[in-house]
């Protein structure tokens, strides 16, 4: 495949990351505006809005990320994946997955611990964080990997 087929092909990759993400907190939401469907859980009704008010700007955390994605893609589809720039957005896309994942721990562990001991909700935060740490693993690797692919390709570019 041709470097600008594999680069649309991934811009639209993080464009549909773009859309479930802010989908999946839009359906966060829904409960602010039809707060009928609260009285189906009357255990969490009280603490919903604290929740969702600590919960919601983790989007924030993600759309940066992602944009960053979108740099390395289009660095990718543009032939020039093996930039100095690009290990160090995968490098910041680290950070900011542990900066996510660490903030969602305290957010969901604080709300189990003060509003609702609902194990359900406890489990499906820590996927959430497990999933973070696992994609700041992976960005970890590939930041390695593309610095070194980097060096190789400066050395190369010496000797010729």
């Amino acid at each position: 495949m041709e470097h600008s087929k594999i680069g649309l092909l991934l811009k639209t990759v993080v464009v549909g990351c773009v859309v479930l993400a802010v989908a999946a907190y839009s359906i966060t939401a829904y409960p602010f505006f039809n707060r009928d469907i609260l009285i189906f859980y009357p255990t969490i009704h009280q603490y919903y809005p604290y929740w969702f008010c600590l919960f919601a700007p983790s989007l924030i955390i993600i759309l940066i990320a992602l944009r960053s994605a979108w740099v390395i893609v289009s660095n990718i589809g543009n032939d020039n994946s093996f930039c100095p720039e690009n290990y160090k957005r995968f490098d910041r896309i680290k950070t900011l997955a542990l900066i996510y994942a660490g903030y969602i721990f305290i957010v969901e562990v604080a709300c189990f611990l003060v509003f609702a001991h609902k194990p359900f909700l406890f489990i499906s935060s820590m996927v959430l964080t497990l999933v973070a740490v696992g994609i700041a693993v992976v960005c970890k690797v590939l930041a390695i990997l593309l610095k070194k692919a980097t060096d190789l390709q400066d050395e190369q570019s010496l000797t010729i």
